[in-house]
């Protein structure tokens, strides 16, 4: 009888071309390897690897079909699990944290409009974030694409130099000429996120920094003439005078890390309903 253990046992030795590693893959001995064929080989009435002393087991050309018949078992099995381990309870309400620096009328809509076509409960969308409450999370990820290998990139940010009227860079006519932006001040919001070495090391921060703790802080200063700030395109469409009055350059450059993902993630434990609606922001197209 073709069992689960006799698959893994199969898929491991083909796998690793050992008896004995497919023996440790799966925490038991050598012999119950060779006893588990040898059991499956009786009742199959063919041999599955061609065994010969001192040389690696070789599927034989029956051995070969039942291998992939294994392989399309076991990717079943492993889905199966995957449907079962979504275990958490559908749910009545949702609770959505749209992070500040992408929560523009045009974002938050399209989020509400893919949740709302698949969520028949109570939404709500909170301004602060608390894993425990939140069940999904749309913001920033981290610029390191190694890091976020959970989270689902439904989107791309990219940097844009700003700067109004007023400003003196105003003057300059070719953005190429834009070469020592250090001679000017650079208004920067107090952030963490945004202070990081990473980010530092590719919007490469002006010596000569204004420190601000809020986006309309930092609109007020920019109108003024004060200095110039690096932000995301999508911050810039969210501020209507910065969109309508500033002049904003795209920085260009070779460097990936001037383009910053927009993510989505939920709970660690989702119910189907809400992985389903993360599918579904994960294909929309922002």
């Amino acid at each position: 009888m073709l069992s689960n253990e006799k698959i893994n046992i199969i898929i491991d030795i083909v796998k690793t071309s050992s008896f004995s590693q497919a023996a440790r893959l799966n925490r038991i001995s050598v012999s119950a390897v060779s006893q588990a064929i040898d059991y499956l080989e009786a009742d199959i009435g063919f041999s599955v690897f061609e065994r010969k002393p001192g040389k690696k087991p070789i599927l034989t050309k029956n051995g070969h079909n039942l291998y992939l018949h294994c392989l399309a078992v076991n990717e079943k099995l492993n889905n199966l699990n995957e449907f079962l381990s979504y275990k958490g309870s559908e749910p009545e309400s949702l609770v959505i944290y749209i992070d500040e620096w992408i929560a523009s009328q045009s974002i938050t809509s399209k989020i509400l409009e893919v949740v709302t076509s698949n969520f028949d409960g109570n939404i709500s969308i909170v301004n602060s974030y608390d894993k425990d409450l939140v069940d999904i999370y749309v913001g920033l990820g981290e610029l390191d694409s190694h890091k976020m290998s959970s989270d689902k990139v439904i989107s791309v940010i990219c940097w844009k130099l700003v700067f109004f009227q007023s400003h003196c860079l105003t003057t300059v006519k070719d953005e190429k000429k834009i070469e020592n932006l250090s001679e000017h001040q650079q208004i920067v919001i107090k952030r963490s996120k945004f202070h990081s070495d990473e980010v530092e090391n590719s919007i490469m921060y002006s010596p000569n920094l204004i420190i601000c703790s809020t986006l309309q802080q930092l609109q007020c200063l920019l109108e003024q003439g004060k200095g110039y700030a690096i932000l995301p395109d999508i911050v810039i469409d969210s501020i209507p005078s910065v969109k309508k009055n500033a002049i904003h350059f795209d920085l260009e450059s070779s460097d990936k890390s001037m383009f910053w993902p927009m993510i989505v993630r939920c709970k660690s434990t989702p119910s189907l309903k809400i992985k389903s609606i993360i599918d579904n922001i994960n294909t929309y197209d922002f």
